[in-house]
């Protein structure tokens, strides 16, 4: 669906986002399913159809409340709020927003997370006409990816560098699927914070 998005055809994002959401829906992986509905909200916006990313943030928020340990779904909601809000025309909300689900990739090192939200961020700041704050977003989102890629060539070169040819957590602490979500991996002193 996002490269649906990047080529310029809503329509079919938004089916394959729907289509992500049926076939996990109920299924278990809050994550997964509050980041597909995030995705949707994105659509919903980009149709002018507001009530409809209401409704989806919606179910965000109670896929959340009803989760145990959310990490870093929280950003996602807050990314998608903060769109929302700029949408409406309330600046004020979408920065704080904005703001903290860039801290909560921070907090669990979501590198790529984090210069998306920057980006989604200046994307907004430049639809409401404040290019010097857009700029400023955008150039830290350029930042993040570099400091990112740099970070997974570090790791890898440490990974080939080892005897047994991986390293001592039994893989990297970042994995894909088909959203390109990477998950935090627990490490063997408990979880990664």
């Amino acid at each position: 669906g996002r490269l649906r998005v990047q080529r310029g055809d809503p329509e079919e994002a938004e089916r394959c986002f729907r289509e992500a959401i049926a076939f996990i829906e109920g299924g278990g992986d809050a994550t997964l399913e509050s980041y597909a509905r995030t995705l949707l909200v994105r659509m919903e916006l980009m149709k002018g159809r507001m009530d409809a990313a209401r409704a989806q943030l919606d179910l965000c928020r109670k896929i959340l409340a009803a989760t145990e340990d959310p990490r870093a779904s929280i950003g996602f909601v807050l990314v998608a709020e903060g769109e929302l809000a700029a949408a409406l025309g309330t600046p004020a909300e979408a920065d704080e927003r904005f703001g903290k689900a860039v801290e909560t990739f921070r907090r669990y090192e979501l590198r790529w997370q984090e210069a998306e939200a920057l980006h989604v961020w200046g994307r907004a700041l430049l639809a409401a006409g404040d290019r010097a704050r857009a700029i400023e977003k955008l150039d830290a989102m350029r930042q993040e990816e570099m400091d990112a890629q740099a970070v997974r060539e570090a790791a890898a070169a440490e990974e080939d560098s080892e005897p047994s040819g991986g390293n001592k957590t039994n893989g990297p602490l970042y994995s894909s699927n088909i959203f390109g979500i990477h998950w935090l991996r627990p490490t063997p002193n408990g979880p990664v914070e």
